[in-house]
């Protein structure tokens, strides 16, 4: 997995400036959402800066309050909502990113799950698969609480897995790794095989080395999860 160094996040919530809601709202229109995109860091400074009540909602998200995401996710518009979820879970796919920023980081992605509507169906289901992979999939293998964890977001992905359009969606084959990552570290390794024959089969020709090294691993007795 991928991750992005964060260390500028004090920062840039200390440069949100109070304004308006309305001035808010056609702020965060106006940012470049590709830009931030490619640039996660630059992103949620851009963001912070229009919308100080998004910054303050971060911070609160961090420290494990996730009424304030929850309440302004509840009144964003679905770009706005758009904008913020892919920013953030780019936050975890650039290298560099110290572990422990990493685990910092899972509140503030539950605070974000929890306060998408049930109507965001397709952004529900990627924040989703990138918590239960952050918690499983990174160097230090997940403590008993996030393996729990990871678990009940591994059953709610494979019930969206039953749904054609996400098997075969875009990213059907990472979510599917996801729930093989989840299912191999519960010690349900021929379970977890399946999955990665399913995931390598949602892949081009050529591409998922990672899936078939994790599948020999499954196949192993005792072969640690490829990271």
């Amino acid at each position: 997995m991928r991750l992005l160094r964060l260390t500028v996040l004090p920062l840039l919530l200390a440069l949100a400036i109070a304004g308006e809601p309305g001035e808010a709202v056609a702020a965060l229109d106006a940012i470049d959402a590709a830009r931030a995109m490619r640039q996660p860091a630059w992103g949620f400074a851009a963001i912070a800066r229009a919308d100080p009540v998004f910054a303050a909602a971060i911070a609160a998200g961090k420290a494990g309050d996730g009424k304030p995401m929850a309440a302004w996710m509840a009144a964003a518009t679905p770009a706005h909502l758009s904008l913020v979820t892919h920013v953030a879970m780019e936050q975890s796919e650039l290298p560099g990113l110290d572990e422990t920023i990493v685990v910092a980081l899972h509140p503030l992605y539950e605070a974000m799950l929890a306060g998408l509507p049930a109507e965001a169906d397709a952004l529900r289901i990627a924040m989703a698969n990138h918590l239960a992979y952050s918690l499983v999939a990174r160097p230090t293998p997940p403590t008993a609480a996030e393996l729990a964890r990871a678990g009940v977001l591994a059953d709610e992905l494979e019930l969206a897995l039953a749904r054609p359009e996400v098997a075969r969606g875009r990213n059907g084959h990472g979510i599917t790794d996801t729930v093989a990552c989840v299912r191999f570290l519960q010690g349900e390794r021929a379970r977890a095989a399946g999955l990665w024959r399913r995931a390598l089969a949602l892949t081009l020709p050529g591409s998922g080395s990672l899936y078939r090294r994790r599948l020999a691993a499954a196949e192993t007795a005792d072969a640690p999860l490829p990271r």
